[in-house]
């Protein structure tokens, strides 16, 4: 029963992202709300799922920390698609961070993001020993992100965006295996 106080939000944002409710528009025609739901559903599926599936609704600062700093990962993540998708959304009227700031500046929007989530990742992992794996795989995710969004353009191939840019979301997990093999 908790996992649907979850499960149920999740479900229903995830509908309401594509398809319009009544006189509410789809969020994804929301202007500059759709890189925030995406990362808190993100966040929510894959952080407060897990942790109260596992009974482990210990909250600490360092773990609401966590939870926003897997959010704003997820975001800067998204940044370089509303980048590939400029012209479309530009034709649709979808007002999006990419247009507002334009692709260089959304470039460096995410890269410095990443970088700066690296640290606060690195920070968190001395607080929080329980999760110090998952924190250092999020903290170099967050580096080897970094060349990958710089090398963005609006006119990039669609398997870089559909192949390398949606492997930074498989990053942690891959670094993580590797870590708990190695240490």
């Amino acid at each position: 029963m908790k996992v649907l106080v979850i499960l149920i939000p999740i479900g229903f944002i995830s509908f309401w992202y594509v398809v319009d409710l009544k006189s509410i528009p789809a969020i994804r025609s929301i202007p500059f709300i759709k890189l925030f739901v995406i990362g808190i559903t993100w966040s929510l599926s894959t952080f407060g799922l897990p942790l109260m599936i596992s009974n482990s609704l210990y909250c600490s600062k360092n773990y609401a920390i966590l939870f926003l700093s897997i959010t704003f990962y997820v975001i800067l993540q998204t940044i370089p698609f509303d980048i590939r998708d400029i012209d479309y959304d530009t034709e649709l009227k979808i007002k999006t961070l990419a247009q507002r700031l334009g692709v260089k500046k959304s470039k460096l929007l995410s890269a410095t993001g990443f970088l700066t989530l690296s640290i606060t990742f690195y920070l968190i992992s001395f607080h929080e020993l329980s999760t110090q794996i998952i924190v250092q795989s999020y903290a170099i995710s967050s580096l080897l992100a970094i060349p990958l969004i710089l090398a963005i353009n609006p006119h990039k191939k669609e398997y870089y965006y559909s192949g390398v840019i949606e492997s930074i979301l498989l990053f942690p997990f891959l670094i993580h295996l590797f870590l708990s093999k190695v240490f």
